[in-house]
């Protein structure tokens, strides 16, 4: 055999090796693919927390096994404490979005972070590289790719400033030195077979941890009383935690008053201080996170139960004293009860000992108070006992459980049969109505949304509507077998991941029945299919008690109103307004006036649709209004009434942004009043030469107006603006409004209102038309009853000269707020232009009471005549004083004290006008009282 041939054979051979390694390789990279496979990762951490400075100190080390088919070269890691370092995080971003500015407006003493991190393998240094865009999220570069198969310990101290107390992580209590720690070390990211999951912290319960064996030594002052998720190794400390069955008893401490404060300051508790000498404490433990809570002040209950599978379970329910008593908020019966239901009716629970802390545990009742209900305790055990066993990668699945195994729990507790339980559930029913609601309004979201793509009303519906979803999956394939399949996936998925696919199959393998079509439900749009019952339409009095999604609903309740001219009213009304979104809403009212003797009243329809596909919202409807404005006796010694008929028919177009997280949006709205006025004519009677007033016909006047509008209702710094053009037969008139809100960190704030408009005449401008036309002239001062000339707003009496009726006034035009009825040159009307700037701001919180409703207030303005050559006096017109805000903003009273000098020199030639409480004027605002939709109106 020559050597040429003997190589070829050669070669051949290794060809043929390597081409069989690589087939091999690849048929395995395929079945890891296709496999399920888990990182598996074991963490043991050192650490200490120093309570005087609110700190923790650790080394952490990390042994990270790639049992992925993917060759790693870094790893993402989650530095959570990052997520309350500054206002810019994502966290401060979904906390805005869901209207909490505590933390935004919080200093920089009472947030946190995470550094002297210093990631190593072995001696060697490794690299990190920041996230493009979230603080609390870094790459650490390996020192060498991370084959398959393989395993690397990476180490780092860290050092964790902890804030106050926000999303369960910090300290707040007696002395702020109550810790509750989540997710408070450097976390290594989840990578599956989706890739990295870099999602950044937003809330405490949607954290997505790669599940890990953690070993944790933790040391702290010796007195302090520890709860935690993991096993306690210590059997001294143990023993120790079962004796502490009492509150302890504190001294209060006498807060000494404060000077310019009007506030009662409160006792306070004296803190238990810390001692000097520290303990470690050993924590064992299989779970996504560690949790701990550290209090000197805790007391604890203890109990031990029987699983249904006979193994005991140690309960340690920790109370924390209230302000002014140790009453605990949690009753360690109703926390046995959640544990015998929840073993009954899931699986054991994964640890020898169920640690519960009764401050952490959120109430949802509303009927609640300070004590938790058995439902939100049921709630929160469940909630624990879950996230012990599996990972949760759709919130949703978990979400929907807990609500899902409550609602079994509170079935348990009553007489009452399924199917009725479950129709008079009211938090269910709510639940259906609204989703219908947003999907009528093509608002509505899957279920499979991304927590933070979720915008905040869906994200309060998502617990109801999942476990609304999971009930009809057990309609379909029956009860045994729907809780044999959650049984035996969280068995088969227990420390590992569960999403929709782990589901389906569980339940799959579980039954006969076809799911495909209810499994699909959570990646699409719109409502639920057990919600496609056709309604049917009741009546039921007063106002929404139970809503239910199978039912249209028509309101009827009685009604009363007052005016000095129709007197006492009374009558009643009826509307379909609630929480089911009808597409035909309609609001009738009748009223009988006692002093006229005139049957009044008020209405509104509309119907409503969307574009297909689209948010935007069409509304084209109607109003009308029917009242009396003046009353007198006549010359038979008969009242007589006179007054006002409007009708108003309108369109609205709403543009709102095509993601669900946008809170910007605009509007067209055109509107037509056609009004119909009737007044008095006066004749004098021969018999004793006096004048007696007469109805006069009715006269019929239009104004057409068309508004462009913009608001955001976002809860920091809101705006809206909208400019407005109306006609009429003889004038027209440009209207620009713009109100900002601009938050105060200790809460309230300044609101600022820019106004401007012009006016002109449709023909030439003449005395005759200049004085028809001054009614709808803009002005500085607040408009009078008399100046409401689309009859927009609810006075007392809109042509009151004297009395209570006559301080009624309206935030229009200028809104300077000073009265100056007597003196019409010195109101700043114009037949050309005005402008003006409206303060009002809250007083700080420190100088008087909490919520006290009182405010200052600051107006100045322009107009067009103030400009002129021949003007005399100031150009600038201002008032200043305290502002009264009672019922929510609806009534407002304002006391001028400071104002232009040309007010002051007319006020004082009419001494009765110039005294304090002739300078008071109010405004009722009542369509803040009537609903809503985008802060337009019902009526108008």
């Amino acid at each position: 055999m020559n050597v040429v041939y003997q190589k070829k054979l050669f070669m051949t051979a290794v060809l043929r090796l390597l081409f069989g390694v690589i087939t091999c390789a690849f048929s395995l990279v395929g079945f890891a693919q296709t496999g399920d496979w888990q990182q598996e990762l074991r963490y043991k951490i050192d650490v200490s927390l120093n309570d005087s400075v609110h700190a923790l100190t650790g080394y952490m080390q990390l042994t990270y096994k790639n049992n992925s088919p993917d060759t790693l070269s870094y790893i993402w890691f989650h530095v959570w404490p990052n997520a309350f370092k500054n206002d810019k995080t994502a966290y401060s971003e979904h906390q805005l979005s869901k209207g909490n500015t505590s933390f935004y407006f919080s200093g920089s003493a009472e947030r946190a972070y995470i550094n002297r991190l210093d990631f190593r393998t072995g001696i060697t240094s490794l690299e990190i590289a920041d996230h493009p865009v979230h603080t609390d999220i870094i790459q650490v570069i390996l020192s060498q790719p991370l084959l398959p198969g393989q395993a690397t310990t990476i180490t780092t101290p860290f050092y964790v400033k902890l804030p106050r107390n926000f999303d369960g992580f910090g300290h707040d209590g007696l002395g702020e030195q109550s810790y509750q720690l989540n997710n408070w070390h450097p976390v290594a990211a989840v990578y599956d077979k989706e890739g990295w999951h870099t999602m950044p912290f937003l809330e405490r319960n949607f954290v997505f941890n790669e599940f890990a064996w953690y070993e944790i030594e933790l040391t702290l002052p010796r007195n302090y009383i520890v709860a935690s998720n993991a096993e306690l190794k210590n059997e001294d400390e143990l023993q120790w935690l079962k004796t502490r069955t009492t509150a302890p008893i504190l001294p209060k401490i006498k807060t000494p008053a404060q000077k310019q404060s009007f506030k009662k300051q409160p006792s306070q508790l004296e803190a238990i201080p810390s001692d000097r000498s520290t303990k470690t404490l050993r924590y064992t433990t299989g779970a996504d996170q560690v949790w701990f809570l550290a209090d000197k002040h805790f007391w604890i209950e203890t109990a031990v139960v029987q699983q249904a599978s006979g193994k005991n379970l140690d309960i340690l329910l920790f109370h924390k004293p209230g302000k002014n008593s140790p009453k605990p908020v949690v009753s360690i019966d109703n926390v046995i009860d959640a544990t015998r239901f929840n073993s009954g009716w899931l699986i054991d629970y994964p640890l020898p000992v169920l640690s519960i802390a009764d401050h952490i545990v959120p109430v949802k009742d509303s009927r609640a108070s300070t004590t938790n209900t058995q439902s939100d305790v049921q709630r929160h055990v469940t909630r624990v006992w879950l996230t012990a066993l599996s990972l949760y990668k759709e919130p949703y699945i978990l979400d929907g459980l807990i609500d899902y195994i409550n609602t079994k729990f509170r079935q348990s507790k009553s007489d009452l049969t399924y199917v009725s339980f479950l129709s008079g559930d009211k938090r269910l029913n709510r639940a259906r109505t609204l989703q219908q609601s947003a999907y009528k309004q093509n608002q509505s979201q899957p279920l499979n949304t991304r927590i933070d793509s979720v915008n905040p009303a869906n994200a309060r519906l998502m617990p109801a509507m999942s476990a609304d979803w999971l009930r009809m999956i057990e309609s379909q394939i029956g009860g045994i077998a729907f809780q044999k399949a959650i049984r035996e996936l969280l068995l088969k998925r227990q420390f590992k991941s569960i999403d929709q696919q782990q589901l389906t199959l569980s339940l799959k393998e579980n039954t006969d029945v076809g799911l495909t079509s209810v499994t699909e439900v959570p990646q699409t749009i719109g409502r639920l299919p057990a919600d496609t019952i056709s309604s049917r339409i009741v009546l039921e009095p007063f106002f929404e008690r139970n809503p239910d999604p199978s039912r249209s609903v028509i309101y009827i309740s009685p009604m009363a109103g007052y005016n000095t001219s129709d007197g006492f009213m009374a009558g009643a009304a009826a509307h379909n307004y609630g929480l089911k979104f009808n597409r035909f809403r309609f609001f009738a009212s009748g009223l009988y006036g006692f002093q006229s003797k005139q049957l009044n009243g008020l209405a509104d329809l509309g119907y409503t649709w969307q574009p297909a596909g689209s948010k935007q919202q069409i509304r084209i409807g109607s109003g009308f209004a029917r009242f009396s404005t003046l009353t007198g006796i006549d010359s038979n010694g008969h009242r007589v009434s006179a007054g006002f008929i409007k009708f108003t028919p309108n369109m609205r177009w709403e543009f709102h942004g095509a993601s669900s997280l946008n809170i910007f949006h605009k509007w067209i709205e055109w509107k037509t009043y056609v009004i119909g006025e009737s007044g008095f004519r006066y004749q004098q009677k021969s018999t004793d030469g006096e004048y007696y007033p007469s109805t006069s016909d009715v006269q019929f006047r239009y104004i057409n107006q068309l508004t462009f509008g913009i608001n955001n209702d976002r809860v920091l710094y809101p705006f809206a603006a909208n400019i407005q053009g109306q006609q009429a037969k003889d004038f027209f008139r440009i209207n620009l409004n713009a109100d900002f809100f601009f938050n105060y960190p200790v809460g309230g704030g300044v609101a600022i209102r820019l106004f401007a408009a012009g006016f002109g005449y449709i023909g030439n401008r003449s005395a005759s038309s200049a004085f028809t036309t001054a009614r709808y002239q803009p002005k500085l001062t607040a408009v009078r009853g008399a100046e409401d000339y689309t009859y927009s707003n609810y006075f007392i009496g809109r042509n009151e000269s004297d009395g209570l009726p006559a301080q009624q006034m309206m935030l229009r035009d200028g809104g300077l707020k000073i009265r100056t009825d007597l003196f019409q040159d010195m109101q700043g009307r114009s037949d050309s232009w005005v402008s003006s700037i409206n303060l009002s701001s809250t007083l700080p919180i420190a100088a008087l009471p909490s919520g006290l409703p009182i405010r200052l207030f600051f107006d100045i303005g322009t107009y067009a005549e103030a400009w002129k050559e021949d003007a005399t006096g100031t150009r600038f017109l201002y008032t200043g004083g305290v502002q009264l805000s009672l019922f929510k903003n609806v009534l407002n009273i304002y006391a001028p004290v400071v104002y232009s000098k040309a007010f002051r020199d007319v006020l004082k030639t009419v001494p009765e006008e110039n005294k304090f409480l002739r300078k008071l004027s109010f405004t009722i605002d009542i369509q803040k009282v009537v609903s809503k939709k985008n802060g337009q109106p019902i009526i108008d």
